[in-house]
């Protein structure tokens, strides 16, 4: 019933911090000082070094070692995908034997190690798994220190030496709270408790969701037949019966739910073409769209009555019986109204010419649904086209409405500085950097941005407009407040007012900035996206200064560090 959710795979850059930083160090210096046989891995390498900035290089990748090391490091640190890549590659190949033994230890487990190794990661392992593997390679004939071990496994077998990543920042601040317990804490007692707990909240959820859609098809099957009652009539159908079935056989839930909805909006695209045209031309017109709207409505609706004609799947049925079997006959007369036609039962074993026919007579059949699921598709994309093109327009309007917001900062503040004067022109803002730096000349007083050094001006945030909304709003909103509701004014933003105590304790430099010698703690943050993709995803950590009435902004960059990551 519930779809399982998708998770992107890991990216190179975020098995860094799961290092050691001596270990860091380590690998990016080896990566340096390796020269490749491979013409490819050196121009990946190569491609990789040009782009990072480094005093006195026009080609950084000209530059000596040692003046590349520390911005590799702060590039891979700001999640350089493409460094990332090539670093960790160029460390495989400087690392023969080791590879060669990793590939037998994980060829000995029966894992499959992909040729020819590349930095990706397609699965994961359990930190338990992972480190049982990497002791068992360390123990070993020969020497293998145990963190290249460790790396050096997951790399050949693509998988992250931990689980998917949360991308809920509820359940991410349960497991950054998990993480920062002591490992004697008394909590740790009732984990097994609250597993279970857990599960049975899960079955719960999922118990109230087949409800839920069960209400939904009743609905609209109610709905379809009050608005659209004369257009079922005429190409005969009869929705009266499916939440019946829907309630005898929870498996077909997954079918009709997204059927009637389809019916639904084909329908409303149906009615209007229904009645004859007033002129010929026109008619010639609507009669190849009412065509084409009814064959997407009848298909859709002969592969539901195909898939009622059909058993449950064990794990989606467990009833177990022999009703099983009957079921499937006699839904399908409920679906359409026909009645079943009872198959001869006949003891005597079919011969090859039976089967065959019958497999022949099975293809087709399946070549007649894929032809009308084609169509189907084919109806839906237009149908698809038309909302994403409404989509679009709202879009448009929502960024209409916010940089109307924003501008309004602006001339707020530009025509309290000009006094009588005409107002100035907001400006716009075409980088995170430009957005900070209006939002130090538009609050002067209200705000005060002093980044520590974990920050990242140059963060490739894809709507730096945003930023500059976002540090608007404390400048604003939250220090006349002070208040928690920014998704009401930025779309997609969220407020968290504090952090864990171990986890700042552990990282200072990424939750700690200076003012005058004062040292200022950043509890709180803004941030919008959950990914690690610096381009959709960002993070405003900051304190409020209750002396001077001011925000004082002190990191601006992708995610402060934590136990997690």
């Amino acid at each position: 019933m519930i779809d399982q959710p998708t998770t992107k795979p890991r990216t190179p850059s975020e098995i860094f911090p799961t290092l050691s930083e001596d270990f860091r160090r380590r690998v990016v210096q080896r990566a340096l000082k390796h020269r490749p046989e491979s013409k490819a891995l050196r121009q990946q390498r190569g491609a990789a070094l040009r782009r990072l900035r480094v005093d006195g290089y026009r080609d950084a990748s000209r530059a000596p070692r040692p003046k590349l090391l520390q911005p590799v490091l702060e590039a891979i640190q700001h999640h350089d995908h493409d460094l990332a890549r090539a670093v960790l590659n160029a460390w495989i190949d400087s690392h023969g034997g080791l590879r060669d033994q990793a590939a037998q230890h994980l060829a000995s487990r029966g894992m499959p190690v992909p040729e020819p190794p590349e930095a990706r990661f397609d699965s994961f392992w359990t930190r338990e798994a992972w480190r049982a593997e990497r002791e068992a390679l360390a123990a070993g004939e020969g020497a293998v220190d145990r963190e290249s071990a460790g790396l050096m496994l997951c790399l050949l077998a693509r998988r992250f030496p931990a689980p998917p990543p949360l991308a809920s920042p509820l359940f991410r601040d349960w497991l950054d709270i998990l993480q920062d317990l002591r490992p004697n804490a008394p909590e740790w007692d009732e984990a097994d408790t609250l597993v279970k707990w857990m599960d049975d909240i899960r079955r719960d959820k999922e118990r109230e969701l087949v409800g839920w859609c069960r209400e939904q098809i009743t609905g609209l099957c109610a709905s379809l037949q009050e608005r659209f009652g004369d257009e079922l009539r005429y190409l005969g159908i009869n929705p009266d019966p499916w939440p019946g079935l829907v309630e005898e056989r929870p498996a077909l839930t997954n079918s009709a739910l997204p059927l009637l909805i389809f019916l639904e909006v084909s329908f409303e695209a149906y009615e209007p073409i229904r009645p004859q045209a007033p002129s010929r031309d026109e008619e010639l017109e609507r009669s190849v769209q009412r065509r084409e709207c009814e064959d997407a409505i009848l298909a859709a609706v002969d592969a539901w009555r195909e898939r009622v004609a059909k058993p449950d799947p064990p794990d989606e049925d467990g009833s177990g019986t022999e009703a099983d079997t009957l079921e499937g006959s006699t839904a399908s007369k409920a679906a359409d109204g026909a009645e079943a036609e009872p198959e001869p039962d006949s003891g005597a074993p079919e011969d090859d010419g039976d089967s065959a026919r019958r497999e022949i007579e099975a293809l087709r059949g399946d070549r007649e649904r894929l032809e009308a699921d084609n169509r189907t598709l084919r109806e839906a994309k237009t149908l698809g086209d038309e909302e994403a093109g409404r989509l679009r327009d709202e879009v448009a309007r929502s960024r209409r409405m916010e940089e109307h917001w924003r501008r309004a900062y602006v001339e707020e503040r530009r025509q309290a500085r000009v006094g009588d004067g005409e107002p100035v022109a907001a400006e716009p803002v075409g980088s995170v950097r430009e957005a900070i730096a209006q939002a130090r000349e538009m609050f002067p007083d209200r705000l005060l941005i002093k980044l520590n050094s974990r920050s990242n001006e140059d963060t490739p945030f894809a709507n730096p407009a945003e930023v500059f909304d976002a540090l608007a709003w404390l400048a604003t909103a939250y220090r006349n407040g002070p208040t928690d509701r920014i998704g009401e004014t930025c779309p997609g933003w969220f407020y968290k007012s504090n952090q864990s105590a171990a986890t700042m304790g552990r990282f200072r430099d990424w939750y700690r900035t200076r003012v005058n010698g004062t040292a200022w703690k950043l509890a709180a943050h803004l941030g919008k996206g959950a990914s690690h993709d610096p381009h959709h995803t960002i993070r405003i950590a900051f304190a409020w200064d209750e002396p001077n009435e001011r925000v004082i902004v002190g990191f601006v960059g992708l995610h402060q560090r934590n136990r997690s990551s």
